[in-house]
């Protein structure tokens, strides 16, 4: 140890006399005031602790326990010691003030009916206490471990009497004056009253019809309303409207535009709920959706309260619904919704970040974050844009199979989950769940900018059909004609859904593989052979999604079984449609199989092609062409109501007219087509018309279940011999060849076309 006397010389961590004793003056203010650093007025309790509400943790260190621990502490070396009692203590005091809170927190908690829910006896709250879950509630508090409040709330209990007393400060001077800042998502909202909200709901009859309307469409009904609770909820809120807080005024706001959405399209003639003495205002969901978006404004959903990600994602859903196109703005809330539902921390599992709430409260978290993370999915992916969720960061689960008649508020713990024999709503959102983190992954591979493995292609696929071949046997698609009577129509759409968002993955994982081309012999050669597989997959997906849609559009109809229930159809659905059209476009227009099979090169050599020609490649084409003439008749029908419809019928025509319309008056090479094709189907003539006819026979009508067409080689390659060069240009010289194409077509192993055709010449 260095000698006492050279002790100012050696560093800032000297020793120091151990005789030496410092004498600590004795402290003024209270230590709630000492820890905030704020001005005190000596009084017990002062009056900055009194202004808090906190007058219990109002004391003062001089004398009693305080002046006893100083001077048991004996001073000079005892230091740390000292920091370490002197610390305990406070810690001590802490855990006090938290115990002896918690049951008023608790209380508070269930007065405001975090989740959903209203009081255990049914009676609503005060005014007064609505005021105060609507402009004094905390702000959502989680956050992750990139956040310093995450390392301040480390600290152990010291820190947790810190931030709940310095949050309200926090939000007290977050906009001085009292300014509020307009809302730059649902735009300039006019505020809103209570008078303005009793005065924009129906008659009671009415709203309970609207109410009940909503929740009995089972399809479009939200998973994370539970029933039983919403209408406890409900009920109190027409015995007391003014203290129901607004963000669940928004919610009930947004139920009523679903019934009436519902409504209108089950009775399209708003007249007769007039004549019956009904209001006409009372059926337009567009009142509803107004009343929604100003309750959420007003009730201030972007500081992530309680409601707040419920509300969103209602107001967005009761929007989607009664859209039939793709809309960004419904894109942008979703993603609004995922930014709440994180801070709220909904994407986490309750157990694991210490939640102490119940178990049904836990499942409506779980539900509520599916709901979130599957339209944020859905509507990125409609867009062709990456979802905003990682998966890496999320640990929620999938919901639990249970029916709302099976749990409730006072259920703990929760009941089994139902087997998987019944086709429940909850038991399709439960698969869905778990195809959404599959999607996810599909759309990250084909969205990504660096190259992708074909072995990660495969790993994908793999994963998609495990998930395909796990779907429970009462949700397997099956045809609706055949589909039994017992059966609801909402059972018919989640097994449709289920379908089509496996089949548009497998269209999106492999549709790279259509046009892929490779630089001319050796390697190349052996991964076209290997994608061709990838192609089929593809074109097999397109085909059968395009099948869907044709059977469909036939039972929406007037006078088909989901002609009553056609309001379950939105932008999502026909987005699967639409998507498995366009790749059958691009197959029939630039696949690299079919471009190889006939070149775009000299007719010299067009027959000698059309005889290498696989009968395979024909029949693909010809089937293809066939389903694109169906879809757009469709498309055709929709695109009076349609921005989306119209479009695609535009490109369809375009691509129908390119891929297989000659002039009217040119005859067709058949005899070269019976050399090669075993098929004497006859010849059809209009598809030879100038343009896609709209009183073409539906192919729902000649389509054999389950079968294809097979044509004749010219009406899938029809050729206008006015272009054909003369005879003597044959040998003219071969700069007008692409030899490349021929190179490629000749390098593909023709074998089995060769055997065929000789087994077919010599019987």
């Amino acid at each position: 140890m260095p000698d006492p006397g050279l002790a100012p010389f050696t560093t800032v961590f000297r020793a120091a006399d151990p005789h030496r004793v410092k004498r600590n003056r004795q402290a003024v203010s209270c230590t709630a005031c000492q820890r905030r650093k704020s001005k005190c007025d000596r009084r017990h309790p002062c009056g900055a602790c009194e202004k808090r509400g906190d007058g219990e943790a109002c004391q003062f260190s001089g004398g009693g326990e305080a002046c006893q621990l100083l001077s048991s502490s004996g001073g000079g070396g005892g230091g740390h010691k000292e920091v370490q009692m002197r610390l305990r203590r406070l810690e001590e005091m802490v855990k006090g003030l938290v115990d002896r809170n918690q049951p008023v927190r608790r209380e508070t908690e269930r007065a405001k009916d975090v989740e959903m829910g209203g009081s255990d006896d049914g009676v609503p709250a005060t005014d007064q206490d609505a005021a105060v879950g609507d402009e004094h509630e905390p702000e959502a508090d989680y956050h992750g471990a990139t956040s310093w409040t995450a390392v301040v709330d480390s600290i152990h209990d010291i820190q947790t009497l810190l931030s709940r007393e310095d949050a309200p400060d926090a939000a007290e001077h977050r906009q001085p004056g009292g300014e509020e800042e307009p809302d730059v998502v649902l735009g300039d909202v006019a505020p809103i009253t209570l008078p303005d909200i009793v005065g924009s709901l129906p008659p009671r009859a009415e709203a309970d019809r609207l109410v009940s309307m909503y929740f009995n469409a089972k399809f479009i009904a939200v998973p994370f309303l539970h029933t039983h609770h919403f209408r406890r909820r409900y009920e109190a809120f027409w015995e007391a409207p003014a203290a129901a807080p607004l963000l669940w005024v928004s919610i009930m706001f947004s139920v009523l535009a679903g019934g009436a959405t519902i409504a209108r399209i089950k009775d399209p003639a708003p007249a007769a709920a007039a004549s019956t003495g009904g209001i006409v205002d009372a059926v337009d969901p567009r009142t509803y959706n107004t009343r929604a978006a100003q309750c959420l404004v007003a009730g201030k959903y972007l500081r992530a309260k309680a409601y707040s990600v419920e509300a969103m994602l209602m107001y967005a859903h009761c929007r989607h619904i009664q859209n039939h196109d793709a809309d960004s703005t419904l894109w942008s809330m979703y993603g609004l919704a995922v930014r709440l539902a994180q801070r709220r921390g909904y994407h986490r599992d309750a157990a694991k970040i210490g939640l102490c709430i119940s178990p049904f409260e836990a499942e409506m978290r779980r539900r509520t974050w599916f709901m979130v993370q599957s339209s944020d999915l859905l509507f990125s992916f409609q867009h062709g844009m990456p979802s905003m969720i990682d998966e890496d960061a999320c640990d929620a689960d999938h919901p639990t199979i249970l029916t709302d008649e099976d749990f409730d508020e006072d259920t703990a713990p929760l009941p089994p989950p139902r087997p998987p024999t019944d086709p429940i709503p909850i038991l399709a959102y439960s698969s869905k769940s778990r195809l959404c983190r599959i999607l996810r992954r599909v759309a990250r591979h084909a969205l990504s900018t660096s190259p992708v493995s074909y072995a990660q292609t495969q790993a994908l696929h793999a994963a998609l059909e495990a998930w395909h071949d796990a779907i429970p046997a009462c949700l397997r698609v099956r045809p609706i004609r055949s589909t039994a009577f017992t059966d609801a129509n909402y059972t018919i759409m989640h097994r449709l859904v289920l379908e089509l968002m496996y089949l548009t993955t497998l269209c999106v994982l492999h549709r790279p593989y259509l046009t892929l081309v490779g630089g001319g012999g050796g390697d190349d050669d052996d991964e076209l052979r290997q994608y061709r597989q990838s192609r089929q997959l593809c074109r097999d997906a397109a085909g059968r999604l395009l099948g869907l849609h044709i059977e469909f559009d036939k039972e929406i109809r007037p006078g088909g079984r989901m002609y009553e229930d056609r309001y379950m159809v939105s932008s999502l659905t026909y987005h699967h449609f639409l998507l498995a059209a366009m790749v059958l476009c691009l197959d029939l227009s630039e696949s690299t199989d079919l471009r190889l099979a006939l070149p775009q090169c000299t007719s010299c050599i067009f027959t000698v092609l059309l005889m290498l020609t696989p009968p395979s490649s024909l029949d693909n084409r010809a089937t293809s062409a066939r389903l694109l003439h169906t879809i757009y008749d469709i498309l055709s029908v929709r695109s009076a109501s349609s921005l989306d419809a119209a479009h695609a019928s535009r490109i369809l025509r375009a691509i129908l007219i390119k891929v297989e319309t000659p002039p009217s008056n040119t005859p067709s090479p058949s005899s070269a087509a019976a050399a090669v094709v075993p098929h004497d189907k006859g010849s059809r003539a209009s598809s030879t018309a100038a343009l896609p006819s709209r009183d073409r026979v539906p192919l729902a009508q000649g389509l054999p279940e389950g079968g294809g067409f097979a044509l004749d080689a010219a009406d899938a390659y029809p050729v206008n011999f006015d272009e054909v060069l003369p005879p003597e240009s044959f040998f003219a010289g071969g700069d007008s060849v692409d030899w490349h194409s021929l190179d490629q077509f000749l390098r593909i192993d023709h074998s089995d076309m060769w055997n065929q055709t000789l087994t077919d010449s010599h019987p």
